[in-house]
């Protein structure tokens, strides 16, 4: 959806560090990248009216970018197509967890929730932001299974710009020997074959009782 922001011409000579830059821009942390729209580029109106169904003198002067893990931190649906039916190379994903996410990920009472406005409120956010991506592996299992290495980086902080060494190093370890396992247990014929069993379930060509574990 760039076309609603850059004109054909303007993506033309686009660095990608504008992009990178647009993307890093967590709250609170970093000042928001913004970029001014040429509402008079035929190519930018006719972008907002294909996306946003926005007449020309309805589109936005400015548009202003925030870091994507605001919204989703692990957009793998962006590369789930549900056409394939035998890939042609498999997909990969690393997802980042650490102890704090482990202990937040168990079931929570009612009293930890509310436990006052400042929880309540960071609750609601952690939902928000990890909705979409947690709708989509719940009912897509498949990439759980044969396609996502998940990497414990402990107590480590992702906005720690102060990293030592040591911590650095122990970090790049966890990496590299989750990376192994992978590798070591990954079966490229059964992943192409639970791929398909997938895409055959979402076009119904399968039924849902005969295939329990596919998804």
């Amino acid at each position: 959806m760039e076309n609603l922001y850059w004109s054909e011409e303007e993506l033309k000579h686009a660095s990608p560090a504008e992009f990178v830059r647009a993307s890093m821009s967590v709250p609170f942390f970093f000042e928001p990248m913004q970029k001014a729209i040429n509402k008079d580029d035929d190519s930018v109106k006719y972008a907002w009216k294909f996306w946003m169904n926005t007449q020309p003198e309805d589109i936005n002067p400015a548009g202003v970018f925030i870091d994507g893990g605001s919204i989703s931190n692990f957009p793998i649906d962006l590369f789930h197509a549900a056409d394939i039916f035998y890939p042609r190379m498999p997909l990969f994903g690393v997802q980042l967890t650490s102890d704090s996410d482990l202990l937040s990920d168990k079931r929570k009472t009612s009293a930890q929730i509310l436990k006052s406005p400042l929880t309540y409120a960071g609750n609601i956010i952690s939902t928000l932001k990890g909705f979409n991506d947690k709708t989509f592996l719940t009912k897509h299992t498949f990439y759980h299974l044969f396609s996502i290495q998940t990497v414990n980086c402990g107590s480590s902080s992702w906005l720690n710009f102060f990293m030592k060494r040591e911590e650095k190093e122990e970090l790049f370890n966890r990496g590299f020997q989750a990376a192994l396992d992978f590798l070591h247990n990954f079966d490229w014929e059964k992943y192409k074959y639970e791929r398909m069993m997938l895409s055959m379930k979402e076009k119904k060509i399968l039924k849902e009782e005969d295939t329990k574990t596919v998804g």
